[in-house]
């Protein structure tokens, strides 16, 4: 444990150090408190600027997301085709909110907030466990609190913020149950990484990062050997995969498809393969003409749904195999532009007050992604150096998997990026941590010497 002095005390391996839960609770209901005003701030300055109805719906997606919702509590073709093509998950959430407060859709807005406040205090507790700093929690949970990413996904009815804190929320349990060797929380990490899943199918790439990291991070003398970490981590893996499973069973015995969800290989082929059939097949049409043709064509809104997914594969599998180093090229284009992206969403929903607002704005958007990219990468770099390896591994498997994903889409800025966000801000604290203890090491000396 370590206090405000700045001193890194980070573990190289799976014993826990004590912790002293006074200061802890302190430190959760002040970054708490901090982020609940903050987005309750971003929605009102936004609601000013541009209207309630404008506000409510500026996302495409919170449409379908709604209809989805509807479905649940009373069946409708769009809702059905919602739940196969995104998950039942937020779905879920959105019906359970209406059923208890009725249809104003300031409700669901208002358990973004909720969410989008308890993401930081996640961010908090990781860094706890992670580096047993007190200095590097606060940190990295203010970098959470204030981030406008973070903001704007906090105030739409959208899935990212859910997302977001039910995911790390999970990864806390998971490498407290590491950290325990407590049956219940590797378990408990399993239940929250399915129900991850549901709200976001990325997730379901979850079972085997966990069981990667349960091969590389380091063991110290609470496991006897790798291969009992690794069956307990297995666990929260299996635990996921029953849960993964049981909706593809579903959409088998409904849709006579055994498929978590078809979000992914639809969007791969409107924005991936579209982008590259733009640059390759000399048509003259645009992105987004592809993407409103083979959408057409593959049905995917049509009251027969299901084939679409067919479809989009063949179309994927078709164009990979004409051109695969143009699908790479493009693939490696988004993904730096996603990395980089800014947050376009609250200069458009907080409209600027002057022109020195937007050429601040401007610079910031243009530098910030790549500052944080290359600060990031330092303090990895740095953590691996220090034989870091508990944060380097959870954290750095983490920011990977979340990168990665990002060749798929684009033209949604910061927000196809804002998972890594359970990474970066803990990887700049540490870093700021580690530079501030340097330089205060480096001027005793001095004195001393003087």
């Amino acid at each position: 444990m370590t206090d405000l002095t700045g001193k890194v005390e980070a573990p190289n391996h799976l014993e826990e150090k004590p912790i002293n839960f006074k200061n802890t609770w302190r430190d959760l209901i002040l970054i708490f408190l901090v982020a609940v005003a903050l987005r309750l701030i971003y929605v009102e300055l936004a609601i000013s600027s541009i209207g309630f109805d404008k506000f409510v719906f500026f996302a495409n997606d919170t449409r379908l997301y709604l209809l989805t919702a509807d479905h649940i509590l009373s069946p409708n073709n769009n809702g059905s085709y919602g739940l196969l093509r995104v998950g039942p998950g937020y779905a879920l959430i959105l019906a359970g909110i209406k059923s208890v407060f009725g249809p104003n859709l300031i409700w669901p807005i208002m358990f973004s907030v909720l969410m989008g406040a308890l993401a930081p205090v996640f961010v908090y507790l990781l860094g706890l466990k992670l580096f047993a700093s007190r200095t590097i929690g606060i940190i990295a949970g203010i970098f959470s609190a204030v981030s406008f990413t973070s903001l704007s996904a906090s105030a739409h009815i959208l899935t990212d913020q859910t997302f977001f804190t039910f995911h790390i929320a999970e990864l806390v349990s998971f490498v407290h149950a590491c950290q325990t060797k407590k049956l219940k929380w590797f378990v408990a990490a399993g239940l929250i990484a399915g129900f991850v899943s549901y709200i976001r199918s990325v997730g379901i790439i979850w079972p085997y990062i966990f069981i990667f990291m349960s091969l590389v991070i380091p063991l110290g003398a609470i496991y006897k050997s790798r291969v009992e970490l690794v069956r307990r981590a297995a666990i929260t893996g299996i635990v996921m995969l029953v849960l993964i499973w049981g909706w593809s069973a579903r959409n088998y015995f409904i849709h006579d498809k055994f498929v978590f969800g078809t979000n992914g290989m639809l969007t791969i082929r409107s924005c991936l393969i579209a982008q590259a059939a733009e640059r390759s097949w000399g048509e003259g049409r645009r992105i987004v003409e592809y993407r409103e043709i083979w959408e057409a064509e593959d049905g995917d809104r049509s009251e027969n749904f299901v084939p679409a997914y067919d479809k989009a594969k063949a179309r994927v599998v078709a164009e990979l195999k004409r051109n695969l180093s143009l699908v790479v090229s493009c693939y490696m284009h988004n993904l730096l532009e996603n990395m980089t992206a800014g947050n376009g969403y609250k200069t458009r929903e907080i409209l600027p007050v002057s022109s020195f607002a937007i050429t601040l704005n401007t610079a910031v958007e243009k530098w910030l992604g790549y500052l944080i990219i290359v600060l990031t990468v330092i303090g990895f770099v740095l953590m691996y150096r220090l034989n870091l390896k508990l944060p380097f591994w959870i954290l750095g498997s983490t920011y990977l998997a979340f990168s990665v994903l990002l060749g798929a889409s684009f033209w949604q800025g910061s927000r196809l990026h804002y998972p890594a966000e359970m990474a970066w801000p803990l990887v700049l604290a540490f870093l700021v941590v580690w530079t501030t203890r340097k330089i205060k090491d480096s001027t005793k000396v001095a004195e001393t010497k003087l």
